[in-house]
């Protein structure tokens, strides 16, 4: 049986509602989404170019874009 991953997001989000069912299509094991609720949110460390808002990146896809017609 192979490790499963999930994002960041999805865990911080279970933790932070404390709702192991939030995320059902992801069919994450109850026990899994019970031990991030337990532990709470964990601090992700990460660069600018990864913070940027989904109305950053679709500005800079367009511009990225525009520059290549």
């Amino acid at each position: 049986m192979s490790k499963r991953t999930y994002d960041h997001r999805v865990r911080n989000a279970i933790a932070r509602t404390g709702n192991p069912s939030l995320f059902p299509e992801l069919n994450i094991p109850r026990t899994t989404a019970q031990q991030w609720i337990r532990e709470g949110e964990k601090e992700v460390v990460t660069t600018h170019q990864f913070t940027k808002t989904d109305l950053e990146l679709v500005v800079e896809v367009e511009s990225v874009n525009r520059g290549c017609l």
